[in-house]
């Protein structure tokens, strides 16, 4: 009974190992790791192949399919679906017909191209549709945005931008990006401030999916309104790991600081030179008092504030991101005015060898409102709503 019992422990052992051997070699994930993206720079995936049952906290791991003898994945067949919403800030005569084409490319199926089906209305840049492509997936592939203005039957390019599709994410969890388009000829941008709201999804299709279509999405109800944005001032503090040449460094050019201002989809401003007031030792403002006007077309989904704080002899840079797509979606909700006032917001300082933050205003009001409540740019005529006043003109703090 003893040998028995012996023998059917080895054999379930047996078939245990079995089993795990058989998972291991059939078993295969695609891990998507998306990387940084930045404000100029398109977003990249990083792809790699790792057994399921590793760890893999932090990532998304989708099971492609089973491994082949060759150790290569069996391909996919996909939708890939492209929804432009907007085209903001293009710099162009309304009276011409623009469109948006939209190509992907692929290693093994070459290019196909689709065009929106109506013309971009400007300047709101409404586009609203929905491109759909048949790809396969694991596979090298580029997806293509260039906006071209129709002219005698011909097409010129006027910007174009190429995004690779970070992988398998379905349509109802894809979020809405900005994209800045960049001149075909010499990869600068476009104008100043050009850019695409678009979501890229990839889903496992049915047959009946897998052909090229152009579809209308709907279009919600637009409403113009008024971002103001007052810069107050940028306060300086040694940082406590710095030395005293390093922060004598940093701020002997005080006196010389700018901000500038950049709202995706709708420009940059920049302030005047700002007039710096030492606190105590260790502290130093710089006052500026100066207010930045954009005009805002809403809903829109993807939109972001950025400052840059420089001094002219580059000695000194910082940089803050403001994400404003709960500020819009509360405005639509209440339908009223909203704004936050005088907070500070930190800076990532990137130059100087201090720590820094930024006092800011912001409001959003109705275009209605804006005309009965004017504000001119910077410290100009109507300086209202609030009045701001000239800094004093004490540059104690440039002996810092």
């Amino acid at each position: 009974a003893k040998a028995s019992g012996d023998e059917e422990e080895e054999e379930e052992e047996s078939r245990e190992t079995q089993a795990d051997q058989k998972r291991s070699a059939l078993l295969r994930a695609v891990v998507l790791v998306p990387l940084r993206m930045e404000r100029r720079r398109v977003s990249s995936v990083l792809r790699r192949t790792i057994q399921v049952g590793q760890e893999s906290t932090g990532f998304a791991a989708v099971a492609m399919g089973e491994r082949a003898d060759t150790g290569m994945f069996d391909p996919v067949q996909c939708a890939l679906t492209v929804s432009v919403t907007t085209l903001a800030g293009l710099a162009a005569p309304p009276d011409h017909a623009y469109r948006l084409r939209v190509a992907v490319g692929d290693a093994a199926e070459g290019t196909r191209l689709l065009t929106s089906s109506s013309p971009i209305t400007l300047p709101h840049g409404h586009i609203h549709e929905r491109f759909q492509m048949p790809v396969s997936v694991p596979g090298d592939m580029l997806v293509r945005f260039s906006v071209v203005r129709e002219s005698d039957g011909a097409a010129v390019a006027l910007g174009e931008v190429d995004v690779e599709p970070r992988g398998l994410v379905r349509r109802s969890a894809a979020p809405f990006e900005l994209v800045e388009l960049r001149h075909p000829s010499n990869g600068l941008r476009a104008d100043e401030s050009a850019s695409l709201e678009v979501q890229i999804a990839i889903e496992r299709a049915a047959t009946a999916d897998l052909l090229d279509a152009v579809s209308f999405m709907e279009r919600p109800e637009l409403s113009d309104w008024a971002l103001r944005v007052v810069v107050w001032r940028v306060r300086t503090k040694k940082s406590s790991g710095s030395t005293h040449s390093s922060r004598t460094k940093s701020m002997m050019n005080l006196d010389s600081m700018l901000v500038h201002g950049y709202l995706s989809g709708a420009g940059e401003q920049t302030t005047e030179v700002g007039v710096p007031h030492r606190n105590d030792r260790d502290t130093c403002d710089i006052v500026f008092n100066w207010r930045m006007c954009w005009d805002v077309v809403l809903p829109h989904r993807a939109s972001s504030l950025e400052f840059s704080v420089t001094s002219s002899e580059e000695e000194f840079r910082a940089v803050a991101r403001l994400e404003l797509a709960d500020l819009f979606q509360r405005v639509l909700d209440e339908n009223t005015r909203v704004g936050v006032y005088h907070e500070w917001f930190p800076l990532k300082v990137l130059l100087g060898g201090v720590e820094a933050e930024l006092e800011l205003s912001l409001e959003l009001l109705s275009a209605d409102e804006a005309s009965n409540y004017p504000a001119g740019l910077g410290r100009s005529y109507p300086n209202a709503n609030p009045e701001l006043p000239e800094p004093p003109q004490d540059k104690s703090c440039s002996l810092m």
